[in-house]
């Protein structure tokens, strides 16, 4: 996991956590770095994950992962100036079957 730290506040950070696209069997985390990073600039504490690609991964294991870093984030948030209360995701949308 990748983690863009906004600038330091009293007031705590909302939380983005980004899954990388790919449709599950291609894409890299690091494509994700040139809007992580704009993101944190403006007071978001932005994270992004990877995950198994299939046919490595079966679609259960990817589901799994994006839930790990999903609660990995909620957490964890606080430790790095986020609030977990406000974290959102575009894999809350993944983990849907």
């Amino acid at each position: 996991m990748d983690i863009y730290l906004p600038p330091p506040d009293d007031t705590p950070a909302p939380v983005a956590l980004f899954c990388h696209g790919g449709v599950w069997a291609h894409g890299e985390r690091w494509h994700y770095a040139p809007m992580a990073a704009r993101l944190a600039q403006a007071g978001v504490l932005t994270l992004v994950m990877s995950y198994s690609l299939y046919p490595k991964a079966s679609a259960a294991m990817q589901t799994a992962e994006v839930n790990d870093a999903l609660s990995w984030s909620l957490l964890n948030a606080g430790k790095y100036g986020g609030n977990p209360a406000e974290v959102r995701s575009n894999a809350l949308l993944m983990t849907v079957q």
